[in-house]
């Protein structure tokens, strides 16, 4: 059978505010270090492979987030039919390491290296109608948010009216310049 989540409150209101809702456009969700937000993240994409059939693109800061995020979803989501993908080497990707991106029900990776698979996989940005944004405040963060800020700008002017952004972080000061910015 497919397993069960356990909801706090926290996690309650962010999906009786919408978080799931059929709205595209950009959410933004702000929790605390430990208050469940990968177990949100799962739901979403869950929800989002299993029942609209829509890849989700997984982007994070850190090369080590990224593996701890996939280390964390891995067993729920694979168990529940959902392939997760992570990639997040800093090498650039031959044909051979891109095995499963194509196919992934969630993809886990970089920008950095999100854009160095699209260089050998194409079509790639185009797949991905929900992004997960994770530390989605390091877009403003001097050392770690170009490649983020880059990667975000050619995804939201691909014209895909039902591309959805899901900004996850437990700090988001600039939550209004960032909602502004991606329309």
């Amino acid at each position: 059978g497919v397993p069960m989540w356990d909801l706090l409150p926290s996690q309650r209101e962010a999906l009786a505010r919408g978080l799931m809702g059929p709205g595209r456009g950009t959410v933004s969700i702000q929790m605390p270090t430990s208050s469940g937000k990968t177990a949100l993240c799962e739901l979403l994409i869950y929800h989002e492979v299993k029942i609209h059939r829509r890849p989700v693109l997984f982007l994070v800061p850190f090369r080590a987030l990224a593996a701890e995020i996939r280390e964390g979803m891995s067993q729920r989501l694979s168990s529940a039919g959902v392939s997760v993908v992570a990639s997040h080497g800093g090498n650039i990707p031959s044909r051979s390491g891109t095995a499963g991106v194509e196919d992934a029900g969630v993809l886990i990776t970089t920008p950095e290296k999100f854009a160095a698979l699209e260089q050998v996989v194409d079509g790639l940005s185009v797949r991905f109608m929900t992004i997960i944004c994770d530390e989605g405040h390091l877009i403003d963060d001097q050392a770690r948010g170009l490649g983020y800020e880059l990667l975000l700008t050619k995804l939201r002017n691909e014209s895909r009216e039902d591309r959805r952004f899901v900004f996850i972080s437990a700090i988001l000061p600039n939550v209004g310049e960032i909602h502004e910015w991606l329309g």
